[in-house]
């Protein structure tokens, strides 16, 4: 079942230019997504403090507010577009062509193009599910831009990237790998390992260039329960079973069975263990006679 705040979407949704956005620009941009996941309509109605909430948005000055924020936002998502490669050819086209505020009622509208619906309608698999409170909580642009790279291949769990590729989707073409070492992977092994378990990043050389980045990451397991012994009350007409006899037992509610069906001795203590998946499969024995 699909949890409270995470964006379903289609591999295309990837393709979204984002290097150029600030990072709370691209809080908004993953609030409105969020909000036109499977809408028929392309016109976006938000509360503002619902906005806020799942933006992340906090004034920063005075004289801010969420009015004000948004419309500055919005000259700087209008100008966002998705690229396309296509068999033929490609297709490039904006998001978003329109804001509208309404302070009486609190409510702002976005208009949104009708060929970016198909990326967040009714997707089907191969898709990508990233959460929007993890992703509007990351404090670096490039963690947010790696954390949607590598919710792409969270079946996987690992993925190289051609180091060209990789500097391009980042924004960071100019770096050298000093200074990707510095400001981009180690503000990503900081902040990412929460939600890619045991996350590592892998440079891949050919000869003495760096032509790969390869991350790799782990599933995080549940802990398992702590295992409970309760005493149980001896039955004095009963006697207690030895270390042995437990072989030719089975346990049963009030004691322990013995192969013949019939109740045979008092149990020191009863350990619980959590049910297994499969029923445990019992392997007649054969009777314990007494010498």
């Amino acid at each position: 079942m699909l949890k409270k705040y995470e964006i379903i979407h289609h591999k295309d949704f990837h393709r979204v230019q984002l290097q150029g956005l600030k990072i709370k620009e691209r809080n908004i941009f993953m609030a409105l997504s969020f909000k036109a996941m499977n809408q028929e309509s392309n016109l976006l109605e938000f509360d503002v403090n619902e906005i806020a909430k799942i933006s992340n948005y906090t004034p920063t000055k005075a004289g801010d507010n969420i009015y004000k924020y948004l419309r500055e936002t919005y000259n700087s998502l209008k100008n966002i577009t998705i690229q396309i490669d296509k068999t033929d050819g490609f297709k490039d086209f904006i998001l978003f062509t329109g804001i509208e505020s309404f302070e009486s009622t609190g409510k702002v509208q976005f208009k949104v193009n009708e060929d970016y619906k198909y990326l967040l309608n009714n997707v089907m698999k191969p898709y990508t599910i990233q959460n929007l409170f993890e992703y509007n909580k990351l404090t670096s642009k490039y963690s947010q831009l790696v954390y949607s790279m590598l919710k792409e291949w969270e079946g996987a769990k690992e993925k190289e990237f051609i180091i060209d590729d990789f500097k391009q989707r980042l924004g960071i073409e100019k770096y050298r790998m000093s200074e990707i070492d510095k400001r981009v992977f180690k503000a990503i092994l900081k902040e990412l390992p929460k939600y890619f378990y045991n996350l590592k990043i892998e440079k891949i050389k050919e000869g003495r260039k760096i032509t790969k980045i390869k991350f790799t990451w782990q599933t995080q397991l549940e802990p398992l329960p702590m295992i409970e012994f309760l005493e149980a009350e001896p039955d004095t007409k009963m006697p207690v079973c030895a270390a042995d006899d437990h072989l030719s037992c089975a346990v049963s509610g009030d004691g322990l069975l013995g192969a013949d069906g019939q109740q045979r001795c008092q149990p020191r203590e009863v350990l619980l263990l959590p049910l297994p998946d499969q029923p445990i499969q019992l392997h007649e024995q054969e009777p314990h006679h007494p010498t």
